[in-house]
């Protein structure tokens, strides 16, 4: 999902900011790439940008409305599973998806979140359409997500002190 307004951010387009030196809608794309067969991003009016780097990335783009629930109703369709994921975590990690989807799958729900310390990280695994929601909780992982300038340069912060978000070694 890559289509949002950016509105806490004067309009931004936030998959393109780089807090850590790399493009956040690339930063989730490469930890989706080990587990998804297709991956599509939605985006829309908002993200002109974002919308024309989709080819070079090697991914399909779709262009939305920009409300998260019109857009998500438009790509929830079967086959299931299907993983869903905001644009703006600097921080996802391979491991991280890993470890919700293993959890995620054995759960009796068709829809699981993932949560972190922080509270819910947008990320959802639809495994069918409707029905109740569960939770996987992973607390070892920083999993903040950008909507403000604040919170950019929070992370900006964290990359500068750390290795991608992690405690450097010494």
């Amino acid at each position: 999902m890559a289509g949002g307004k950016g509105s806490r951010m004067g309009g931004a387009e936030k998959p393109l900011l780089a807090p850590c030196g790399k493009p956040l809608l690339l930063q989730v794309l490469e930890a989706l790439r080990p587990f998804c067969r297709e991956i599509l991003v939605v985006t829309s009016p908002k993200a002109p940008l974002t919308r024309s780097l989709c080819p070079s990335l090697g991914v399909e783009c779709v262009e939305g409305s920009g409300d998260y629930v019109s857009d998500l109703n438009m790509v929830l369709t079967p086959p299931f599973p299907l993983l869903v994921l905001p644009s703006d975590l600097p921080f996802l990690e391979p491991e991280v998806l890993g470890e919700f989807l293993k959890a995620g799958e054995d759960m009796p729900y068709p829809v699981v979140n993932l949560a972190g310390p922080a509270g819910p990280s947008g990320i959802s695994l639809f495994k069918s359409w409707g029905g109740e929601w569960g939770d996987v909780r992973l607390e070892n992982y920083s999993l903040i997500d950008i909507d403000t300038w604040e919170e950019y340069w929070r992370a900006v912060e964290m990359c500068e002190r750390t290795a991608g978000g992690r405690r450097r070694e010494s």
